[in-house]
């Protein structure tokens, strides 16, 4: 319970979260723990696969993931964006657009999984590698099943969450029983098939008796829906592509055991940066609806939304930066201690993520999805030219900090161009101060040497503490957003 001397904002806000207002919260707060618990599962699956195979394999194996990563964005084609909206717009044909959906996606799937094949068969690799891209290929077709947006657009986080943890649980399991040394590599494409057809199955199941009944064919009246739909896929699949770019320039300039240390720390921060999807994913919903009660409504909701995860991700950002070293040897071993300043980077393109978001789904709302796309090219023209700059000097550390400037890229570009066309955005300096508080709390750890986990969790516990202090507007946001779920109702 808060004390009597808590402040008003701080008692109100404990209030509503007690109580029924605080839906949009309770609703990511179940995306939220289904996503921290199969995070969880996952990297202790790859942590695994990090002690088992030699960093050369592993770094094989993250390679292919990261190829199937990108194909599975371009499998997506922005459907779920846009069947998100649609089915907020008209609830009742859920059912027809689910199928609608499946069968694009499983024909884009098909398409994806023989270009996968053949590539691996042109450009050549190893027996293992052969066998990891075949297998991946085929998760492609299972992922098809997969609708997550149908759960979530019906209010069913608790069972999205459920799926994400039962996937990777499945997955989990396979690698403990399958693999057990460098031989069995090939094996672990093996374990992403069981995982994605455990999650798919799940998922019909929830959509047959809670939505509408599965069917494997429908009529379509038009291509309204693919047309709507590829501006938002051109966009993520470039942004996917930028994402993955450093990967795959370490391993075609680089290679050897690099590739595995800087996949390990991408990893991680990709882990934590997935978030940023269930977090907006969640938002979107909300924005959606507030969007149709009146244009400073949605302003309002944005602005909250952004001071509230300024200051959470930057924070966050704040303690993984001075406890990277522990951290990689902790979860993947000592030899991966080597790749602390490549997480130390990257874990900054969380935040930026975060907060570049309200700009991308500000524009999608706005139905400038065309300029989401721009602002993904820019960031994969930025990640490309630095880091065939970087790269080849500075290996797995200059892989992250272009993987920074391509984030960078995108969220300077989706604001000029939200700016450009008259798409009201959250002011940009929101995020000065605790991106100022950290800075100097950072540069404290640098003066006053301490042990490093005493250093981050004070510095973090020093964060927390000024947070409210400096930003008198942060509790007053933070419960507007937790309300916002429940008034656009």
């Amino acid at each position: 319970m808060p004390s009597e001397s808590a402040p008003p904002a701080l008692a109100q806000l404990w209030g509503k979260l007690a109580g029924s207002g605080a839906k949009f919260f309770r609703d990511l707060g179940l995306l939220v723990a289904g996503q921290v618990a199969a995070k969880f599962v996952g990297v202790l699956a790859f942590a695994y696969l990090a002690r088992v195979l030699d960093p050369e394999s592993y770094g094989e194996v993250e390679f292919v993931v990261g190829l199937a990563g990108l194909f599975g964005m371009v499998v997506d084609l922005g459907l779920t964006t846009i069947g998100v909206r649609r089915a907020a717009a008209a609830p009742e044909r859920r059912g027809e657009l689910a199928t609608q959906v499946f069968l694009i996606r499983f024909a884009v799937a098909v398409l994806c999984a023989l270009v996968m094949i053949a590539g691996v068969n042109i450009f050549g690799g190893s027996p293992a590698l052969h066998g990891l891209v075949t297998l991946y290929a085929l998760s492609l077709l299972f992922s098809a099943f997969y609708q997550e947006w149908l759960l979530q657009s019906a209010g069913l986080m608790a069972q999205i969450a459920l799926a994400q943890i039962f996937r990777m649980l499945v997955f989990f399991a396979a690698i403990l029983l399958l693999v057990r040394g460098v031989e069995n590599a090939v094996l672990v494409g093996v374990c992403e098939i069981a995982g994605i057809i455990a999650a798919a199955a799940f998922a019909l199941y929830v959509q047959r008796k809670k939505i509408a009944p599965v069917r494997l064919w429908t009529r379509f009246e038009d291509a309204s829906l693919i047309r709507e739909a590829l501006p938002v896929a051109l966009g993520t699949m470039i942004w996917s592509a930028a994402q993955y770019a450093p990967l795959f320039l370490m391993g075609s300039l680089v290679g050897g055991a690099g590739v595995g240390f800087y996949a390990g720390a991408a990893r991680l921060a990709a882990s934590v940066a997935q978030f940023s999807f269930v977090y907006h994913f969640n938002l979107y919903a909300t924005a959606s609806r507030m969007a149709r009660v009146s244009a400073a409504a949605l302003a309002t909701l944005m602005r909250s939304s952004f001071r509230t995860m300024a200051w959470t991700t930057i924070g966050g950002g704040l303690f993984v930066t001075l406890a990277a070293q522990p951290i990689m040897e902790i979860i993947f071993g000592r030899e991966f201690g080597a790749a602390a300043t490549s997480l130390a980077i990257l874990i900054w393109t969380v935040p930026v993520m975060f907060l570049a978001g309200h700009a991308r789904w500000s524009l999608i709302l706005d139905h400038k999805e065309v300029e989401v796309f721009r602002s993904q090219v820019v960031g994969l023209i930025t990640v490309a030219g630095l880091g065939l700059i970087l790269v080849p000097r500075f290996h797995e550390t200059g892989a992250a900090a272009a993987g920074l400037g391509g984030g960078m890229g995108v969220w300077v570009s989706s604001y000029v161009l939200a700016w450009v066309r008259k798409v009201e955005t959250p002011p940009l300096m929101l995020a000065a101060r605790p991106l100022l508080l950290a800075g100097a709390l950072a540069l404290g750890t640098v003066l006053i040497a301490l042990p490093v986990w005493i250093e981050a969790v004070g510095a973090v516990a020093l964060y927390a503490v000024a947070a409210p202090l400096i930003d008198r507007s942060l509790w007053k946001d933070v419960l507007h957003l937790a309300r916002a779920g429940h008034l656009a109702q």
